[in-house]
């Protein structure tokens, strides 16, 4: 075997790694978005950077996964009932689309997501619409 048929067998080999990484990656994406996830951006204090990722409701958490990732496990789960969504600050994209960076508390855990206006409308929706979390003594 020559040099450059080693060479082109390389470049081929690599070629289709990527290829397979980069399938593997938007399987994985169309997955998500099938179950409903939305674009969603997560830092876990105002000095750190943004991680591009996005967000999935389910009945009693919210789970993010990263943009980057290639697993099927969330990277971060959030119990619904104790999602407590802070004030909003917006923000308008050079596109002309509406974002916000929300500042969010579960239990003693704080941290910041950020999202269009629209995803951010369903987050307090589904935020506001779990269940009681104690039941009144009334009711006793």
């Amino acid at each position: 075997m020559t040099a450059l048929k080693f060479f082109l067998l390389i470049i081929l080999v690599i070629a289709a790694l990527v290829a397979l990484v980069a399938a593997y990656f938007l399987w994985r994406m169309n997955r998500l978005y099938r179950q409903g996830a939305f674009l969603c951006s997560y830092r876990p204090d105002v000095t750190s950077g943004w991680t591009e990722g996005c967000a999935v409701y389910e009945a009693e958490s919210l789970n993010w996964y990263k943009a980057a990732g290639l697993s099927f496990h969330p990277n971060k789960t959030w119990p619904r009932r104790q999602v407590e969504l802070g004030k909003v600050h917006n923000y308008l994209s050079k596109k002309g689309m509406r974002n916000v960076a929300v500042p969010v508390s579960v239990g003693s855990h704080r941290f910041w997501l950020f999202l269009s206006e629209d995803d951010h409308a369903g987050l307090v929706s589904w935020a506001e619409a779990a269940p009681p979390r104690e039941i009144p003594q009334s009711w006793d």
